[in-house]
């Protein structure tokens, strides 16, 4: 395999669309299915999660694997190594890992790709994403779990557009059903939130 061209990894970099990161490397799998996107933070310190200061350089946390949307047809992964930092401001000197907002604490999937497994669930079932995606069971589930009666920062919506609301069969059978809200903007549908049972 050739060397990845610094031009290459640029575009790699506006591809992935993910904030605060750049990728350095690219690895493929033996079998040439899926590929590896190696990213660097482009921050240029670690803020610590008390005060918000920027802190100095403590090492480097667990390196992160994250599955991410395809490129070009291929199963992607973002492998990230955070940064840590120590912080001489606070009492005690905590340590801060960075963390970037495009992935949840201890999740294995980046919330592109959460959004995506969501969509794919209208007019299918868990079992049926998770055979087609190559995704756990329990991993679907858990996803569900975590956006049911989740809240939104209207705050930061100027405006909803067109507003959809789509249901969600957990089971087979059409049992267990959520509903989906969605509004579109800019030619983009945006999640809103998911709601247990289709009642109301």
């Amino acid at each position: 395999m050739p060397p990845h061209t610094p031009d290459a990894l640029a575009i790699l970099t506006t591809l992935l669309n993910l904030a605060d990161v750049t990728v350095t490397d690219i690895r493929y799998s033996p079998d040439g299915h899926s590929v590896t996107l190696v990213v660097s933070s482009t921050r240029q310190h670690v803020a610590c999660q008390r005060c918000g200061k920027p802190t100095c350089g403590h090492g480097s946390g667990r390196t992160i694997r994250l599955r991410h949307l395809s490129l070009l047809g291929k199963t992607t992964y973002i492998e990230i190594t955070p940064r840590r930092g120590r912080c001489d401001d606070c009492d005690g000197r905590p340590t801060t890992t960075e963390s970037f907002d495009w992935y949840h604490q201890n999740s294995t999937l980046t919330k592109p790709y959460e959004q995506h497994l969501l969509f794919e669930l209208v007019n299918s079932t868990v079992a049926d994403v998770s055979a087609k995606e190559g995704i756990d069971y329990h991993t679907v589930e858990a996803l569900i779990d975590r956006y049911v009666a989740s809240t939104v920062n209207f705050d930061l919506i100027q405006s909803l557009g067109v507003l959809g609301l789509d249901e969600i069969s957990l089971k087979k059978g059409y049992k267990d059903f959520v509903t989906l809200v969605t509004y579109r903007m800019d030619d983009k549908v945006h999640l809103l939130a998911v709601l247990k049972g289709r009642e109301k």
